[in-house]
């Protein structure tokens, strides 16, 4: 089973050697749409799901300032 990706926050710092997780994301959004490869459409809707999903969290107070 993957591990799950950390969710993206204004304040995370990618680790050393750390797969980019708006890749990882566009890999999800990929198989969710049945691609083989990931397309740059793919990356553009990753990254408007961590955008939101990012919003979202610091709407409701889970991100400390």
């Amino acid at each position: 089973m993957p591990a799950e990706a950390e969710p993206i926050v204004r304040d995370t710092v990618p680790k050393p050697g750390s797969p980019d997780p708006i890749e990882v994301r566009a890999a999800e959004v990929a198989k969710r749409h049945g691609h083989s490869r990931v397309t740059d459409d793919d990356r553009k809707l990753a990254y408007e799901e961590l955008r939101r999903m990012s919003r979202d969290q610091s709407e409701h107070g889970q991100v400390s300032h």
